[in-house]
C-alpha cells in the first residue's frame, strides 16, 4: 500500500432485519484515516419521560418522548496515525444511555467489534424492555434463518 488514501474500509452498513430489535444503521463517516459507522435505537428513557426537544427546537423528532441511543464501530487505517501504533484497528463505542453507559473497547478483529456492538444492542434493548414493561422481538425471521450471525461474513 503506497498511499494510505488507497485503503478501502469495510462496509459496516447492515440491513435493518440483520440488526437486533429496533436498531438501525444511522450514518457512515469516512476520512483518510478512519471510518465510523453509527447505529441508533429510538426509545423513551423513562415511561413518564417528557417531550424531547433537539438543538434546533424540534419536538419529538424520533417519536413521542424518544431519544436516540447510539453504538458505533470505528475502523482505523492500517497506517499508524495519531500516536496509534496499529495493533488495534477497530473500536466499539457505546453512548451514555446503553446498558454499559459510555464506553470504548479496542479490537484487533472487525468481527469481534461487531459481535461486541450487537451484544450491547441486545442488552440495551432488553434493558428498555424491562423499564417499559414490553417485549421487543430481538431477531427478525430473516436474521434467525442466518442463525443471527451478524458478522462481516454474513454481509458478503
Amino acid at each position: 500500500m503506497e498511499n494510505k488514501r488507497d485503503y478501502d474500509f469495510v462496509n459496516n452498513v447492515f440491513a435493518e432485519w440483520m440488526l437486533p430489535g429496533e436498531w438501525k444503521t444511522m450514518e457512515v463517516r469516512t476520512d483518510v484515516n478512519h471510518q465510523e459507522t453509527s447505529y441508533a435505537m429510538a426509545t423513551k428513557l423513562h415511561p413518564n419521560g417528557k417531550d424531547y426537544v433537539d438543538f434546533w427546537g424540534n419536538v419529538n423528532p424520533y417519536g413521542e418522548g424518544c431519544h436516540l441511543i447510539f453504538c458505533t464501530i470505528n475502523e482505523f487505517s492500517p497506517e499508524p496515525t495519531f500516536g496509534r501504533k496499529g495493533k488495534h484497528r477497530f473500536s466499539a463505542t457505546t453512548g451514555r444511555f446503553t446498558s454499559t453507559g459510555m464506553s470504548t473497547k479496542l479490537f484487533e478483529d472487525l468481527d469481534d467489534a461487531v459481535k461486541h456492538v450487537v451484544s450491547e444492542m441486545v442488552k440495551t434493548t432488553k434493558m428498555y424492555d424491562k423499564i417499559h414493561k414490553r417485549k421487543t422481538k430481538i431477531w427478525s425471521d430473516q436474521a434467525l434463518a442466518l442463525n443471527h450471525d451478524i458478522t462481516t461474513d454474513a454481509v458478503q
